[in-house]
């Protein structure tokens, strides 16, 4: 398994938003994440990624426990986080943003820009201008590949397609099966938009109230006619 969350607790100061949550995503899968906005899905994806620290529960990461680790040795060992809006850096441009990127791991490697390049020609098109200027679109698929500049065995996706148009959900929900398809990169998906989620995971987990309270094939629960009732 590459990575496990066991009876996992966390939160912000004193409130508590995760109660004993056990996950698992393996190498190569994609797993969708899905509940009503509070149900704890972000704070689930900022501990496992070492941006919030667990108050109870493990995190194992391909066998090893990395609770509580900082996230910088994270990156370092495959895992990348694509924050809500987007995670970019608005006053570089394109270019040096995914240069930048790539010095987290030692330098920018360029076999692997040239495949995110070919993965979104639009990033090879705009390279010289500054990236706050570009479309929501486009700034998501600048953020994917940030991420997939270092090479990630994981990446952990938080609502990559929150405030776009739906022409452009679908495209970067099609860009997150194609990076797993061509890299092998595994994928934890928190989408707003359940049913192109599940068309697209392997597996999906129902969050409510800080919990997990199913876990199913994606093509099991989009098939059910009491979706919308079970979160």
């Amino acid at each position: 398994m590459l990575i496990e969350a066991a009876d996992l607790v966390a939160g912000y100061g004193t409130k508590q938003e995760l109660h004993g949550v056990s996950l698992r995503v393996a190498a190569g899968e994609i797993v969708a994440l899905i509940g009503h906005n509070g149900a704890g899905k972000t704070t689930l994806l900022k501990t496992l990624f070492g941006l919030l620290p667990a108050l109870g529960g493990e995190v194992r990461y391909g066998g090893r426990p990395i609770t509580g680790r900082r996230a910088a040795l994270n990156v370092r060992d495959g895992l990348s986080f694509v924050p809500q809006g987007h995670g970019i850096f608005t006053d570089l441009t394109v270019g040096e943003n995914l240069e930048l990127g790539g010095y987290s791991v030692g330098a920018a490697d360029p076999d692997r820009l040239a495949a995110i390049h070919d993965l979104f020609p639009i990033l090879k098109e705009r390279q010289d201008q500054r990236a706050g200027t570009l479309s929501g679109g486009q700034q998501q698929m600048l953020a994917l590949g940030l991420a997939l500049v270092l090479r990630p065995k994981l990446l952990l996706l938080d609502e990559p397609s929150l405030g776009l148009a739906p022409v452009l959900v679908q495209r970067v929900l099609e860009s997150v099966q194609e990076i797993n398809r061509r890299f092998g990169t595994a994928v934890l998906l928190v989408e707003q938009n359940v049913k192109q989620a599940l068309r697209i995971a392997g597996r999906v987990y129902v969050m409510k109230v800080g919990q997990i309270s199913l876990e199913d094939r994606a093509e099991a629960l989009l098939a059910r006619r009491d979706l919308w009732q079970l979160f």
